[in-house]
């Protein structure tokens, strides 16, 4: 990669604001105002901290440890909930997420490298991301109900993106790393498919799926990134072990509990 943790996550939000270029004006005139400072605490909490922190946490951690750090979402959706936003306390929803994190523990830790030699206080940042999810995911439930995901995220981008462009333009060397670096282009491509696919396609599916369910089954649902990476793994040749299906059990049915009603 020839990019830098910060430029990989301005290029990310500015990618993900272009890629909604078509229906902002559109977006904009649907949106009320009393809705916009909602959209704008979604867009710098779930959108535009966690792309700088994780990035920045992986410079100093493991991909491992920032899985499960990254796990603990859930949790924290749920805590918050229940002390902010007024959500139920359900024994139920909180052993799902509980059994979630572990099955995503077991997934994480059988297949982790723990040979970093980095500075491990750069997990809090990893954990500081988990706690803007948390906090955000309350939001989109409670007060972006009735907006339209393509909307609230068109909107959120167009909030953040022109802060990210100036931070990347006049913040970072990216000019120059265009002009010199032989793996510019190459590695510019894969950050075009990071904000449109990753980033942009992935928030609306995401608000959607937390406005038909809830906030905590929504963030509930990132314990089946651990699944996806053992799928792809077994599909690239690596060992599938009985711990692998032990903690996709777990997972299952952790997200199972921390269904509705």
């Amino acid at each position: 990669m020839a990019f830098s943790w910060n430029q990989v996550a301005a290029l990310r939000i500015t990618f993900a604001m272009l890629a909604f270029s078509p229906v902002i004006y559109k977006s904009f005139k649907s949106i009320k105002w009393s809705q916009l400072k909602y959209i704008l605490v979604f867009a710098v909490l779930g959108n535009a901290i966690p792309a700088f922190l994780f990035p920045l946490a992986q410079t100093q951690i493991s991909s491992s440890l920032t899985g499960i750090l990254n796990s603990l979402t859930p949790l924290l959706t749920f805590i918050f909930g229940v002390l902010f936003f007024g959500i139920a306390f359900v024994k139920r929803k909180l052993w799902g997420v509980l059994i979630g994190l572990i099955g995503a523990s077991l997934l994480i830790l059988n297949g982790a490298d723990w040979n970093s030699v980095g500075n491990q206080w750069f997990g809090l940042f990893a954990v500081l991301a988990s706690f803007c999810y948390g906090f955000s995911s309350n939001i989109i439930k409670i007060h972006l109900q009735n907006i339209s995901s393509q909307q609230a995220s068109a909107v959120a981008f167009t909030l953040v993106g022109p802060w990210a462009v100036g931070y990347l333009l006049l913040g970072t060397d990216f000019i120059h790393v265009m002009q010199t670096d032989e793996n510019a282009w190459v590695s510019f491509s894969s950050v075009v498919y990071l904000g449109f696919i990753s980033t942009a396609l992935a928030t609306i599916i995401f608000i959607k799926l937390v406005q038909m369910t809830s906030a905590l089954f929504g963030a509930a649902v990132a314990y089946i990134i651990p699944i996806t990476a053992v799928a792809i793994g077994f599909f690239d040749g690596e060992l599938i072990t009985m711990w692998h299906f032990i903690g996709m059990g777990f997972i299952l049915f952790g997200v199972y509990l921390t269904r509705g009603k």
